[in-house]
């Protein structure tokens, strides 16, 4: 985790990779580089997206810049504590990396030792899950970060909402909002 840092921002999968596939990781990093987390399952299910989308590899290209190194966990009350975020999200003994990306984002965020903490997932039940948790987590998604971009005069309108098409039409579905709503 970023040290001396006031918020942490922990990023799933899914978002990396839509920004990846449209070539926007930048913005994520303009707006949070320094202050991102991720985890291993997050980096194994990009590094498993590969053969299927090779435009990911910039997402692990990252990795040695302003992503960082992936969290681990190995102590036994943080696998015990993922495993039980994984199973309400749905996870099974049958599949265990199903949703352990997801966990171990919210757990990590979760259990940040700073004053604001922020999930970035398009994953819509996993940021309604983790909405819904007692931790106070803020969460955004692909359609949030740019029309935060916007605000803060990071990008120019159009590309906001150019990016969040560029996204969906990708296709990997997101939120799209009405074009006003994000620039």
């Amino acid at each position: 985790m970023p040290a001396d840092s006031l918020c942490v921002v922990a990023v799933d999968a899914c978002t990396l990779q839509n920004f990846a596939v449209v070539d926007a990781l930048s913005v994520i990093e303009q707006r949070y580089g320094g202050r991102v987390i991720w985890t291993e399952a997050v980096a194994h299910e990009v590094r498993r997206g590969l053969p299927a989308e090779p435009l990911l590899q910039r997402v692990l290209d990252c990795q040695d810049a302003w992503l960082g190194q992936p969290i681990e966990f190995r102590q036994p009350r943080q696998l015990i504590a993922i495993d039980l975020i994984r199973r309400g999200l749905g996870g099974t003994d049958n599949e265990p990396l199903q949703h352990l990306g997801e966990a171990q984002s919210i757990y990590a965020v979760e259990e940040a030792d700073v004053r604001d903490r922020l999930l970035i997932s398009d994953d819509r039940p996993c940021a309604d899950f983790a909405m819904r948790r007692p931790s106070g987590v803020r969460v955004l998604d692909a359609a949030d970060i740019l029309a935060e971009a916007f605000a803060m005069g990071d990008l120019v309108c159009p590309a906001p909402y150019g990016y969040l098409l560029a996204i969906d039409a990708y296709p990997r579905p997101v939120r799209v909002p009405r074009h006003e709503d994000v620039c």
